[in-house]
């Protein structure tokens, strides 16, 4: 989220320092790997309205750098039927295209999933996002356009000196700004299970937010058992096509909101964008927009919260 706010600010004209703790490709927060999930799949009418302002900033981001980040597979819903159908209710109020399966039909087409209720397909607007390149073309594009980037630059206070200047300390000295955005990672959430196939051809499956909360410094990277059991045994039973005792294991982090809404606030000449709950990734240049929007006082937010 913070390279996609330097890239818009940059797209803006505007002078911008891009400050990350870590190296490019870090493993240590909610970015890194080959595959994050695109959908518009919301039931809330602002986060649908995100979902579909992010595709063209993710083809532009494509053009600009020649990176290849978006890819369109279509997408299905199921388990639950009064939230499927609430998600439908969502699409069609936007107009948004999406048609039901029942069980025997999504497993004759799907023969590597099992099914036991109806099935909510989105055909066209659902999909892949390759989340490293993603984070390097947006980098890549924000130096483009006059972007300064300083990684591995740890930030170890933020000062407010007024409503136009804050202090912005780091291990090599200060940085000084009429403007702070400030999108800091760290510690699990709760929810439901989702999959997709990533540009490797294996197959990633995950219990979102399924870790208890831990210090993002002093994280082991080790699975607990009983998350890595649940997850197994769901992949033994709903993804018949998968051989579930051999996982090749991944660790993320999330930083997750009691209702799972972002936040994205200005106090004074602070902007935070926080709390994206696991599913941020797919709104990522929308919701580098809006950041770029509070930075400079633009008051549309696009409806979120």
């Amino acid at each position: 989220m913070g390279a996609a706010a330097t890239w818009r600010l940059a797209r803006r004209g505007r002078t911008v320092v891009l400050l990350e703790r870590f190296g490019g490709g870090h493993t240590r927060g909610a970015s890194h790997g080959a595959s994050r999930i695109y959908r518009q799949t919301y039931a809330a009418a602002p986060y649908v309205r995100l979902a579909v302002e992010a595709p063209p900033l993710w083809l532009e981001l494509e053009a600009e750098t020649g990176a290849a980040l978006l890819t369109i597979t279509g997408g299905v819903d199921h388990g639950d039927p009064g939230r499927t159908s609430e998600l439908a209710r969502s699409l069609a109020a936007q107009g948004i295209a999406y048609h039901w399966l029942d069980a025997d039909e999504a497993g004759d087409r799907w023969p590597g999933m099992r099914f036991d209720g109806p099935v909510l397909v989105q055909p066209d607007r659902s999909g892949r996002i390759h989340a490293d390149q993603a984070v390097a073309a947006l980098t890549a594009a924000a130096r483009g356009r006059g972007a300064r980037v300083r990684r591995n630059t740890l930030v170890t206070a933020i000062r407010v000196r007024g409503d136009d200047l804050v202090e912005v300390e780091t291990r090599s000295g200060t940085v000084l700004a009429r403007r702070a955005v400030v999108t800091a990672d760290g510690v699990d959430g709760e929810g439901g299970a989702y999959g997709l196939a990533d540009p490797c051809g294996d197959i990633k499956v995950g219990l979102h937010g399924t870790g208890s909360e831990c210090h993002p410094d002093r994280r082991t990277f080790r699975p607990e058992p009983a998350a890595l059991q649940r997850l197994q045994d769901y992949v033994a039973e709903w993804l018949p096509g998968l051989d579930h005792t051999r996982p090749d294991l991944i660790s993320c982090t999330q930083t997750s909101t009691a209702d799972g809404g972002f936040v994205l606030e200005r106090s004074g000449p602070l902007v935070v964008g926080a709390g994206f709950s696991g599913h941020g990734f797919t709104f990522a240049p929308a919701i580098g927009r809006v950041l770029a929007d509070l930075a400079t006082g633009v008051s549309d937010l696009a409806g979120v919260r």
